[in-house]
């Protein structure tokens, strides 16, 4: 490592040498010509301007920063870096490794150690130790794994030649076309996607697809010139996935070649979420589908969310750096940051940036919505880390925050300190203004609570006393009315044929002709004992010829509403065979509707104040009604009175399919909700049955970060009671 002292070294009569394994090449950006330097051993990469270039191609070793100087300004004129620019490129140069001074050795490369630049902005050796081991982020290189990788990689060349890469977005384009036509299949499969026995799949397919697409990314570098300079595993919050870097890709001139590199991880999962998709769609066999339609979903969601994110620096964010012709998009977006803050918050006179123009709005704009998704993800995953692990989660949490924050903290108390040397007066505006920032965002996610509306979903549907079921058990033997008729208090619906029933009441007729002649014979005989017997025994038979007769009358099943008959098909059920308590049809007028609201365990405290108070439901279309709450059942249930309000039917409910004794599948709620009952609101009962609304119920007061952790943690209590369910 090679340290510079201006008070002893004059650095313009020294001496600078290139390094032997620095690369320097020239290429097109944003309308003119850029030079790219690499340090090979080290595989960094580095750009500069023309003038920087002519500068370093002037050190030989042989010639001082001097005469280096004097020979750029004779070549370039007004365009020469001036004296004072040519130390701060020299230093530049030092700092980095690029350049040596010629009376030294070459610099060793190590890519373990840290050049002198980057020591120089980072905290003590023991912080950087303890960096290494950062739990939601360690990252483990597997030694000599880029040779196996190198191998396979050019064996597997061909997967991803032009008539390949033309036919795999055939295979995209006919999957996305076949999962539209047969859309329905794959969202009623979808049902069970968030039920926490499919987490295990998903994990799993989840990390068997990442490796596949890092694989993806080391093909096309080594089919478009480049290589893998090392691969490994990183662990996120424990969970491991692969990683390849294919830096060299820099090396190319095309910006259309390092797009290929960058997308060709997503290509092949796309290609795999096809071939998934298919299987889906052709296959029957119940574990099979269930296995493909979770490929499906885990390559497209993974995708969207990992890598094609933007403001993460995965594949769409090298993607969009080389669209807009911006390399360095994350460096001059935290530069553009720093600047700005520097200029606000502490009042410093900053010069403008290397970007212009659109550009330049692009990288601010960047800038803010890739920190606000950073310190969005460090919440989360702090938050996640200490709500399921509990106490260790709190010390993981506490460790990954220090590791997160103590980079940038150190770099603000430097620049702070040096401030305070400078003008006394701006580092105290920077301490109250900066202050006062960080004290808001952290205010802002732990302390403020933030009120929202209790929001419950209601579905309308008919009241239990429009429902018209069979009194008793039979066949339905003739139909008096047809679907849509009105009818009356009184009118004669349909009639059941019930021979049991007939035969037993002919049984008790029978029976009860026989008691009867028995009793004239007792009375004749003047036995006034039997005769007692015999009329106690009339008196049940009676009781139960009464039954049976009600029963028989009951097979004519008249209406007890006024209203519409609402039956679908009523015609094909003549001759069918009907359960006693089954529905047969509905009989509704204008206000035999009600109103349900499904009430989460986390809400029901709240909403349970709002009993025998006003609340408003809402429409989807925000038409507004004011309706008040009734009653709340006692305990809460996963069953789901109305399949509207299934997430797989567009409803706002995450449910599971369920099978019972007769192998009938049966909708469950993910979550137990309590069912709460309104008052139908006056003139809103033409409302169709099976319409979705939302009641608020009043506001709930909690901060982001309580939020995110209840949602969290009634998340892993589902995961542990669906395990100690399977289990038992």
């Amino acid at each position: 490592m090679q340290t510079l002292n201006q008070t002893t070294v004059e650095l313009n009569q020294q001496r600078l040498r290139i390094a032997p394994d620095v690369r320097v090449w020239p290429v097109r950006e944003r309308g003119e010509t850029v030079y790219r330097i690499e340090i090979r051993g080290l595989h960094r990469f580095f750009r500069i301007g023309y003038r920087e270039s002519y500068l370093c191609s002037l050190l030989d070793g042989k010639t001082t920063l001097a005469q280096a100087c004097s020979i750029a300004a004779a070549k370039l004129g007004r365009d020469a870096p001036t004296e004072t620019e040519t130390a701060e490129i020299a230093r530049w140069l030092l700092n980095n490794e690029i350049a040596y001074l010629d009376e030294n050795r070459p610099p060793v490369r190590d890519p373990r150690r840290e050049t002198p630049a980057k020591a120089a902005t980072t905290p003590p050796s023991a912080w950087k130790l303890l960096a290494r081991f950062n739990p939601f982020w360690i990252k483990v290189p597997l030694p000599g794994g880029e040779r196996v990788v190198a191998v396979l990689s050019r064996w597997m060349a061909p997967l991803l030649s032009a008539p390949m890469v033309f036919a795999g977005m055939l295979l995209i384009l006919s999957a996305l076309i076949g999962i539209g036509v047969h859309r329905e299949s794959f969202l009623r499969q979808s049902e069970n996607i968030f039920h926490p026995t499919q987490w295990a799949w998903m994990l799993g397919i989840w990390i068997v697809l990442k490796l596949i697409h890092e694989f993806g990314h080391a093909i096309a570098c080594y089919r478009l010139g480049g290589e893998v300079n090392r691969c490994g595993v990183v662990f996120v919050l424990m969970a491991p996935l692969a990683y390849v870097d294919v830096s060299s890709c820099w090396r190319m001139p095309s910006r259309v070649s390092r797009i290929g590199v960058s997308a060709a991880g997503m290509f092949v999962e796309g290609c795999i979420a096809a071939v998934a998709a298919w299987v889906f769609l052709i296959v029957d066999e119940p574990l099979v589908r269930n296995i493909s339609h979770t490929t499906v979903l885990t390559a497209g969601l993974s995708t969207l969310l990992f890598n094609a994110n933007v403001l993460m620096r995965f594949d769409g964010y090298f993607i969009l750096a080389d669209a807009v012709d911006i390399p360095n998009l994350a460096a001059e977006a935290s530069t553009t940051l720093k600047r700005l803050a520097r200029r606000w918050i502490a009042g410093e006179a900053t010069t403008q940036g290397q970007v212009n123009g659109w550009r330049g709005i692009l990288v601010g704009v960047y800038g803010i919505a890739a920190l606000f998704w950073k310190v969005s993800v460090c919440i989360c995953l702090a938050i996640t880390a200490s709500t399921l692990f509990e106490g260790g989660g709190i010390l993981i949490t506490m460790i990954g925050i220090a590791i997160w924050v103590g980079v940038p903290v150190f770099n603000a108390i430097r620049y702070l300190a040096a401030l305070r040397e400078e003008d006394l007066l701006r580092f105290y505006q920077a301490i109250l203004l900066g202050g006062g920032v960080c004290s808001l965002v952290i205010a802002s996610v732990f302390i403020i609570p933030i009120p929202s509306r209790v929001r419950a979903p209601v579905i309308t549907r008919f009241a239990a006393s429009a429902n018209v079921r069979a009194p008793a058990s039979g066949f339905i033997d003739s139909l008096h009315i047809g679907d849509g008729d009105r009818v009356a208090v009184g009118d004669r619906l349909i009639t059941l044929r019930n021979e049991e029933l007939q035969c037993q009441l002919r049984e008790l007729e029978l029976e009860s002709e026989q008691l009867e002649l028995e009793q004239r014979r007792a009375t004749g005989e003047q036995d006034e004992g039997k005769r007692h017997v015999l009329r106690r025994r009339a008196e049940s038979l009676q009781t139960q010829l009464d039954q049976v007769r009600g029963r028989m009358e009951s097979l004519t099943i008249r209406s007890t509403n006024t209203g519409r008959v609402i039956a679908r098909g009523l015609e094909s059920t003549i001759g069918t065979y009907v359960e006693e308590g089954d529905e047969l049809m509905v009989v509704a007028g204008p206000r035999d509707s009600e109103w349900i609201a499904l009430i989460a365990p986390r809400q029901i405290e709240r909403v349970r104040d709002c009993i025998g108070q006003n609340v408003r439901v809402v429409s989807v279309g925000q038409a507004q009604f004011d309706s008040k709450l009734q009653r709340i059942e006692p305990r809460a249930t996963d069953r789901l009175i109305e399949p509207a309000l299934a997430s797989i039917h567009g409803g706002p409910l995450p449910t599971r399919s369920e099978s019972d004794a007769t192998d009938a599948s049966e909708l469950r709620l993910l979550q137990p909700h309590f069912y709460a009952w309104l008052d139908v609101a006056d003139g809103e009962n033409r409302l169709p049955v099976g319409v979705r609304l939302f009641a608020d119920c009043g506001y709930r007061t909690q901060t982001i970060a309580g939020r995110l952790r209840e949602w969290i943690r009634s998340l892993y209590e589902a995961s542990q009671k669906s395990n100690a369910e399977k289990s038992t």
